[in-house]
């Protein structure tokens, strides 16, 4: 399977493992940051070194390692979410937000 599996995601050069799991993922060009699919890991690494990362800080201080323009875009899904909603519908589902910050934040 090993081998049909290298050869779907596009080669061997093309292929990294996640440093928890070890599951598979093929590249995706302009994604550098990578997070893992499987629901029970979670991890988020770089594609180009395959260490785990738990902060956008290890792109701006390794020269090798770059975001690229794919994962600023998927960073920024609440912005874009909060510019194309409807106002009327953000005034009305604010408070029930704020309510749930406040009551998740102290716990």
């Amino acid at each position: 399977m090993k081998n049909v599996m290298t050869y779907a995601l596009g080669g061997a050069s093309r292929i990294r493992r996640c440093p928890n799991c070890h599951e598979m993922y093929g590249q995706r060009p302009g994604c550098n940051y990578v997070r893992c699919a499987d629901s029970r890991c979670q991890t988020k690494f770089c594609w180009t070194c395959g260490k785990e990362q738990t902060s956008w800080q290890h792109f701006g201080n390794n020269e090798m390692c770059r975001v690229g323009w794919d994962d600023i875009w998927q960073g920024t899904w609440l912005f874009r979410c909060l510019l194309t909603t409807n106002p009327c519908c953000l005034i009305c589902i604010s408070p029930i937000v704020w309510l749930l910050f406040f009551v998740s934040v102290p716990l």
